[in-house]
């Protein structure tokens, strides 16, 4: 479940957490870095208090709320922007999430608007092209449709079922990819395209796997997983599959032509045939899952988390965070001890965690990691407990979930910040924004 709210005040001592700075630099080429940006006149979020949410306006420099709306509403599952930057559409759980609906919201008086859009399932991401059609991608668990919204008579217009379960989405400002796979099933990847006018068109990538398989004949819970990672260039209308095993296929948003490329001899993973069958006696998930963003100037951020699974432990590591470039498709590493990253203004902020299942149950949190536009490692702070989410970053502000607990990281020290009930802010054109957000 996607939160966008946050209820636990951050209030780490300077002290409570050990804090490694680094310098030097590196020869390697320059990663363009920037974070989300508001689409909206005034920075806004979404904040919680006592279980229910407030729209709020938020001062960009502290992320400290400023204003928040009188009405509240239930638990945010996601959101988009609209033309302009005026309104924003709030996809709301109800009764224990039973039910899903969308409440509309003005940017400029943080007022909530009449008139509510049930929604069949969950929200999973949003375009809103224009004042009078909001296109919502709305799902469960191994269901998947397009609903058609008018937001100004608060009606759906059309529903469009769509075959497959969500694996993955990407976006730009006008269009949604998203990665479809196939319940219980290792299959070549699907990916269809949500276009500004409703529109979706759909292709098979063949000599790419997407998917997780369990044997259900067997008494162990064996299953195979392979998720590659998916990014979108915006600017050439070009997307990228990432495979684990590190054939890479770019494919024409326009035509949906694609073309296969082999990464070089950093390969992401072990080589896909080396697990596609797990061990006999094996329980759990083997296999890999990638997560990835464009990040600029044919640069591409790739992470993730491989599993190992025999009939006494079950082990995940991460895969670390390396950046592709798609000039010549050579691989570098930044973090080896990387699952998971996010891109804040000259940052690459990482974090990642070993675990392992057997007779008792061992993790081990690798902390945050910052890294500049040269690949040097800034700082590392330790200290915030096993397993951290990386919710935002925006400016010199970064806020992450370590435990349950929001904590506000200050990006130029890299210490925590004292700072009560960070909001979930709202940026880019809508949820969901990036690997690891929400």
């Amino acid at each position: 479940m996607r939160r966008f709210g946050v209820a636990v005040v951050a209030c780490a001592a300077a002290g409570s957490v050990a804090l490694t700075a680094h310098g030097g630099g590196t020869s390697a080429r320059r990663l363009p870095l920037h974070s989300l940006r508001s689409e909206t006149p005034h920075l806004v979020a979404i904040v919680e208090g006592r279980g229910r949410y407030r729209l709020a306006r938020v001062a960009p420099l502290t992320s400290r709320t400023t204003r928040t709306s009188a009405w509240k509403i239930g638990a945010p599952w996601g959101w988009v922007i609209s033309p302009g930057g005026r309104s924003v559409a709030v996809a709301a759980c109800r009764h224990k999430c039973s039910s899903f609906a969308l409440r509309f919201g003005s940017v400029a008086t943080l007022h909530w608007e009449p008139g509510t859009v049930p929604l069949d399932a969950g929200f999973y991401a949003g375009l809103w092209p224009r004042p009078d059609r909001l296109y919502a991608l709305v799902g469960g668990d191994t269901t998947l449709a397009l609903d058609t919204v008018d937001p100004r008579t608060r009606r759906i217009v059309a529903r469009e079922p769509l075959a497959g379960q969500l694996m993955q989405i990407a976006r730009s400002a006008d269009t949604l990819v998203v990665l479809a796979g196939t319940f219980n099933t290792i299959a070549p990847a699907r990916l269809l395209v949500v276009d500004s006018d409703g529109t979706v068109r759909s292709l098979t990538v063949p000599r790419i796997l997407a998917g997780t398989h369990y044997d259900t004949k067997s008494q162990d819970l064996i299953g195979t997983t392979n998720l590659p990672g998916l990014a979108v260039d915006p600017t050439s209308g070009t997307a990228y599959l990432i495979d684990p095993s590190g054939l890479v296929a770019s494919v024409d948003l326009a035509n949906l032509s694609v073309a296969y490329h082999q990464l070089g001899s950093d390969s992401l993973l072990t080589r896909i045939a080396g697990w596609l069958t797990p061990p006999a006696e094996a329980k759990g998930t083997n296999g890999s899952t990638l997560s990835a963003q464009w990040l600029g100037k044919g640069l591409i951020a790739v992470a993730g988390t491989q599993g190992t699974v025999t009939a006494q432990v079950d082990s995940y590591r991460p895969s670390g965070l390396r950046i592709v470039d798609t000039r010549n498709w050579s691989v570098r590493m930044l973090d080896q001890r990387a699952d998971s990253f996010m891109i804040a203004d000259g940052l690459l902020v990482t974090t990642g965690t070993r675990s392992s299942y057997g007779d008792s149950a061992r993790v081990h949190g690798e902390g945050l990691a910052a890294y500049g536009p040269r690949g040097s490692l800034r700082w590392r702070l330790k200290g915030l407990g096993q397993q951290i989410y990386l919710v935002w970053a925006y400016r010199s502000l970064a806020l992450v979930d370590a435990k349950g607990t929001p904590r506000l990281i200050d990006l130029e020290s890299g210490r925590v910040m004292r700072e009560s009930s960070p909001p979930g802010l709202l940026l880019g054109p809508g949820s969901p924004t990036a690997p690891g957000s929400y």
